[in-house]
């Protein structure tokens, strides 16, 4: 889950245990589907520990948590069955976007095997990069099944350094 207009930094204490928490335990929530719900009865159970979380905007304000974890049900319920992929990958990079002139998005489909693979691909912030990519913030999605060893071996920090 990514919000914009709060950078959810910089507000002390308060602010490190303020709400996210709340937040996780409600999106996990709101994802998960009962049996009558999902395809062919499975009961899909979404954990915190299944979740990301990423925030950009405005640095020292109080986070608007509240606001955030009200909303999570009517978003959810919004995303669910509506448009095709590319949709949902383009109004993310537009949603993330703060001086950016333009949503940062890649989208492609293959086929490896008998198996079609979705990957996609946003980001912001390309123009504020300094010092250390410091306000810079970019996603990749997928469903291919791919070890978490694959991504510790290839997106380190001195690669992400290297844009």
């Amino acid at each position: 889950m990514v919000n914009t207009k709060n950078a959810n930094t910089f507000t002390g204490k308060k602010g490190k245990a303020h709400g996210l928490k709340e937040i996780a335990q409600n999106l996990a929530k709101s994802l998960t589907l009962k049996s009558s719900q999902s395809p062919k009865g499975v009961k899909e159970v979404v954990k915190i520990t299944d979740l990301l979380f990423a925030s950009t905007g405005v640095i020292g304000e109080e986070f608007p948590y509240l606001k955030i974890k009200n909303r999570i049900p009517e978003l959810v319920k919004k995303q669910r069955g509506r448009a095709k992929q590319i949709c949902r990958v383009f109004k993310a990079a537009s949603a993330i976007m703060t001086t950016d002139t333009r949503p940062k998005v890649a989208y492609e489909e293959c086929k490896i095997g008998n198996k079609l693979i979705k990957i996609s691909g946003i980001a912001k912030g390309s123009g504020m990069i300094a010092p250390n990519m410091a306000t810079m913030l970019s996603f990749i999605f997928t469903d291919a099944n791919i070890p978490s060893v694959f991504f510790k071996r290839y997106f380190k920090k001195s690669y992400y350094n290297n844009i």
